[in-house]
């Protein structure tokens, strides 16, 4: 939603009223994001771990429950992920409100408060997994990329114990008998 300046006089006060709203939402996340910080990371880590686990278990049994646990595990990491992104772009669009609007043409009170929205605007708040990743949509795909890799390298290191070891052992005693 985005609001315009007219020149008429009643219109500045709604915009700083809106503006003044926006400003507490994003007091409102600054709140939510110490609070939940913690319980963001551990959610994020243990829906890493449990897609992990999940694959492996498809690896091993193809059995198919994995296949609906790794479902969820993919559905609880994405809806974390996406709730940060919205967040993100509710901030983007007030920065965005905040900066076509011509703070010049309001009465001296309301400019003060509008330097205040623009200093808090220099410090963009965003939701995080405890202040180490944030929690957007580039975040969720090197998360989906990290997952990817550590699946190819467990599927590796899989099919070398389950099919190598016994090769790999025999050479090595061919090896040792050769003169």
């Amino acid at each position: 939603m985005r609001w315009y300046y007219d020149s008429s006089g009643g219109s500045a006060c709604t915009i700083i009223n809106n503006l003044r709203s926006e400003f507490s939402n994003c007091l409102f996340l600054n709140n939510a994001e110490e609070c939940f910080g913690l319980m963001c990371l551990v959610h994020v880590a243990m829906g890493v771990f449990t897609i992990c686990d999940s694959m492996l278990l498809v690896v091993l049994t193809d059995w198919y429950p994995p296949y609906c646990f790794m479902m969820v595990g993919f559905l609880e990491l994405t809806i974390y992920f996406l709730i940060g992104h919205i967040a993100e772009v509710k901030i983007d669009e007030m920065y965005d409100t905040i900066i076509s609007m011509p703070w010049y043409k309001l009465p001296v009170l309301h400019q003060k408060e509008f330097n205040l929205f623009l200093c808090r605007q220099q410090r963009p708040m965003m939701l995080t997994a405890y202040g180490f990743h944030p929690l957007n949509f580039e975040a969720y795909m090197s998360v989906r990329i990290a997952i990817g890799k550590l699946s190819t390298s467990h599927g590796f290191i899989l099919n070398h114990f389950s099919t190598g070891l016994e090769g790999t052992l025999s050479v090595l005693y061919y090896d040792d008998a050769m003169p």
